[in-house]
């Protein structure tokens, strides 16, 4: 998947329209002439100028043409750039044939089934602990927590505070609280928002592990239930079929491991991140905790980050825009045939010598920049083949 809001924000400015000749028409406001890339429309073809746009498209009256231009012209150019921008992405994604870019991986997939004997209650000793998980570095891979579940002996009067760091930084990356209204079954909490766990993002630096668990301290007299668990290594398939095939799913994307930090190491009157050093692992508890993972793709930060890339395709998608507003404009006499008919003919894909031929190849050359991307989200192919109708 991808943000197309970023998406739109962050790449349309890359092309622009150029200012029309004839003073006539409007003159084009900043947003829309300005090319961070230096491409216009008209550049790319000849037939992608205002003037036949403004003549071909959404009859816009020739009187409104002030300084500033009409506004519903504007709003309608934008809008045409914003729909190449959102075709090029998507022909790109059905040109690499990146199959889970528009789908989820796993979705709400607890880590296992199952819960623990009350007799495994386990005894505070004022520590913070819960699971260490290292989302797998895979370009545009995103983990969400769908949700996440404990199992306590007795329901808690306030509820449980959980805390996600990340190994970067000192605050809490999101603090949640688990109403725990019962007591020995497990409890799951379903935040509105989904935490998303990423290897890169903005808040945090690049890679590093998330710590999601709970101060001891904040259960009272109450205790969490431990379940044997066995992170870093598939169940065995007779003790659980089901836990078999969820560990195949989620340890395709994500390394998950409990752990604990002794009260010496925690930070000084803060909820701050405790001393890293002083963790001490545990692969077979669980510290009552449990999490429901949503692995998705999303490309959005990649295409971004490598905008500059997209000039070429990008202006290629708005004069395949532009051509398809002319080829097929119905308004009568406001542009000769002989136009519309040089539109249509570069529509055609099938034709070697079209716009529309040439554009393909563009795309393949952008998908080949991006060949020695190998991840679940931008798997390696043959290249593109893309085919289109009126665009």
């Amino acid at each position: 998947m991808y943000d197309s809001a970023k998406i739109k924000s962050e790449l349309t400015s890359l092309v622009g329209f150029r200012k029309a000749y004839d003073p006539s028409y409007p003159a084009l406001p900043n947003q829309l002439a300005t090319s961070t890339s230096g491409r216009t429309v008209a550049g790319a073809h000849p037939l992608c100028t205002l003037e036949n746009l403004w003549n071909t498209g959404p009859e816009f009256t020739k009187f409104e043409a002030q300084v500033d231009g009409p506004a519903a012209f504007f709003a309608w150019l934008t809008e045409l750039r914003d729909e190449a921008a959102i075709f090029m992405i998507t022909e790109l994604i059905k040109s690499r044939k990146m199959d889970g870019a528009n789908r989820s991986l796993i979705d709400s997939l607890k880590l296992y089934d199952g819960i623990g004997a009350y007799v495994d209650r386990i005894v505070g000793r004022s520590r913070f602990v819960g699971l260490e998980v290292r989302v797998q570095s895979q370009e545009g891979l995103q983990v969400a927590l769908g949700a996440i579940g404990i199992q306590l002996d007795k329901p808690l009067a306030i509820g449980l505070p959980i805390y996600i760091y990340h190994s970067s930084r000192a605050e809490p990356v999101a603090e949640l609280t688990i109403p725990v209204t019962s007591g020995q079954s497990f409890t799951w909490f379903t935040p509105e928002k989904l935490t998303l766990l990423r290897s890169n993002d903005s808040g945090h630096d690049s890679g590093g592990v998330f710590y999601i668990g709970y101060y001891e301290e904040d259960l009272g007299d109450a205790q969490a239930i431990k379940r044997t668990s066995s992170w870093g290594k598939a169940p065995c398939i007779g003790c659980s079929e089901w836990n078999v095939q969820s560990f195949k799913k989620w340890s395709k994307h994500v390394d998950v491991i409990a752990f604990s930090v002794p009260s010496t190491a925690l930070a000084a009157d803060s909820n701050n991140l405790f001393d890293t050093g002083a963790i001490t692992y545990d692969a077979s508890n669980n510290w009552g905790l449990n999490l429901a993972v949503t692995v998705e793709c999303d490309l959005t930060d990649f295409f971004i980050s490598n905008k500059s890339l997209f000039a070429d395709a990008l202006a290629g998608a708005l004069v395949l825009k532009c051509l398809n507003v002319i080829a097929y404009s119905t308004r009568m006499g406001a542009i000769s045939d002989q136009t519309k008919a040089i539109a249509m003919a570069d529509l055609n894909e099938n034709d070697k010598s079209s716009f529309a031929y040439k554009w393909l190849g563009t795309l393949k050359a952008l998908a080949l920049d991006f060949s020695t991307i190998n991840s679940t989200c931008m798997p390696k192919n043959e290249g593109p083949g893309v085919a289109w109708g009126a665009v």
